[in-house]
């Protein structure tokens, strides 16, 4: 038997143990785990004692496109997360026009097929008119407390909020909170830390009376904590709340209010970078394993508008790039271990969104091979993000993401993403078809 894609010499991940292993490839799937693979291969990679990981996962991404193409589009947002070692990314609703009816999302996806390197799945802002329609078609939906005007409810109206999902309460669904209370604050940039404690009370206080009265399959998720009191509510609230999860981002967890004074507009992001202090605790409750998912937030802009005064910049870091060897510098640190990263950036996100990125045989091959020893200067202009601002500029890291692997095929390698293999499949398509991967 020939296959198609042999990875040897590496090791794998199991506990906190690292085993030499290979792994063979054919067809998409993994066809052989073990210590030796003996199948001839069309292709060999001798991975150079590199550790494989399953297929890591970016739950907050904003790929853009559409009229906001000038910042991003759907080829450039995944091959930066290819770069960035991520196999699989959930966009974000919050594009020009938003995603906000069933026609839309439509036309997103069919935009984006044959564009992806990466597996994507499509959000929507649920809607009273469409939201039958639309779970037909995604289950993820996003619910932005501070920007309500993509909603056609109040979800300041416990009645209102509860009416839409109750539609859809017998489905399993995910809800995406970003918690930030405009009542809190004028609205404008930055908001309070009081914001985000109002807002979180506010939803947390809500589903517990929503699960009692519909008992149904949904999953909540909130988005970007920044402060640890925030992580202690949430971790409060899932005595109750079983399928409760909360995110972090790197910028919250190793930026602070002082880099804002360094790298002005480009650091500027929603919600807002915190007091030394508090992102010292952040970062101690992360590695204490008392936050569910690591995420990007990749929100990146044009040159020219984070060229403007940080009153007037809008607020996003392009993060996809970045995300993984950040997270792998702490590692070699001693700050964390390479098995929380698996965690945050894989377990957790894959029973979020139900998904199975496992290596074993018969598993669809999504892989990210990182190296330990490898290290990387963090420069914008070497990003694959058409954004090429990053407030990580200059720090060197060390780890990174050597290979990654979508659908069985290598579309990252050495840093050098394959712009000519487009992988990367609608995940939408994937719960229309009754499969997962």
């Amino acid at each position: 038997m020939t296959i198609d894609l042999k990875l040897e010499n590496g090791k794998l991940l199991i506990g906190d143990q690292l085993i030499p292993a290979e792994i063979g490839i054919d067809d998409g799937s993994i066809v052989k785990v073990s210590r030796i693979v003996h199948e001839h291969a069309d292709e060999r990679v001798d991975l150079k004692g590199n550790i494989v990981l399953p297929g890591l996962v970016d739950v907050h991404v904003h790929l853009r496109d559409f009229k906001l193409s000038y910042k991003e589009t759907f080829e450039t947002g995944t091959m930066a997360l290819a770069a960035g070692g991520v196999t699989c990314a959930v966009d974000m609703p919050n594009t020009l026009p938003p995603v906000n009816s069933y026609r839309i999302l439509v036309k997103r996806i069919d935009e984006a097929k044959g564009k992806l390197y990466v597996n994507v799945l499509f959000t929507a802002f649920p809607s009273k008119r469409d939201i039958l329609k639309l779970v037909t078609l995604t289950y993820f939906f996003k619910i932005d407390f501070s920007r309500t005007n993509f909603l056609d409810f109040n979800p300041y109206n416990e009645g209102e909020l509860s009416e839409v999902l109750s539609k859809v309460s017998s489905k399993t669904i995910v809800v995406a909170f970003h918690a930030e209370d405009t009542r809190e604050t004028s609205g404008s940039w930055p908001m309070k830390a009081s914001a985000e404690t109002s807002a979180v009370k506010y939803i947390l206080n809500w589903l517990v009376k929503f699960m009692n009265r519909y008992d149904g399959a949904l999953k909540a998720h909130i988005c970007h904590v920044t402060l640890p009191s925030t992580v202690k509510l949430i971790l409060e609230r899932k005595r109750k709340l079983k399928n409760l999860t909360m995110e972090v981002t790197p910028h919250h967890l190793l930026l602070s209010k002082r880099h804002l004074g360094k790298f002005k507009s480009i650091a500027k992001v929603t919600p807002p970078l915190r007091s030394s202090h508090t992102r010292r605790r952040l970062l101690r409750y992360f590695s204490e394993g008392l936050i569910d998912i690591v995420a990007s937030d990749h929100a990146p802009h044009a040159l020219t508008e984070k060229a403007e005064d940080v009153a007037k910049a809008p607020p996003g870091i392009a993060g996809a790039e970045t995300m993984l060897p950040l997270l792998l510098n702490l590692v070699n640190k001693g700050v964390i271990s390479l098995s929380l990263i698996k965690r945050v950036l894989h377990d957790a996100p894959c029973k979020l969104l139900g998904l199975k990125h496992d290596i074993c045989e018969g598993s669809k091959a999504h892989l990210t091979i990182v190296d330990m020893k490898a290290k990387w200067k963090i420069r914008g202009e070497d990003l694959y993000s058409m954004s090429k601002l990053t407030p990580f500029e200059g720090v060197t890291v060390k780890g990174i993401p050597s290979i990654t692997i979508v659908n069985g095929m290598i579309v990252m390698r050495d840093r050098v993403v394959y712009e000519n293999v487009k992988p990367g499949e609608v995940i939408n398509e994937w719960r229309r078809k009754g499969t997962v991967s």
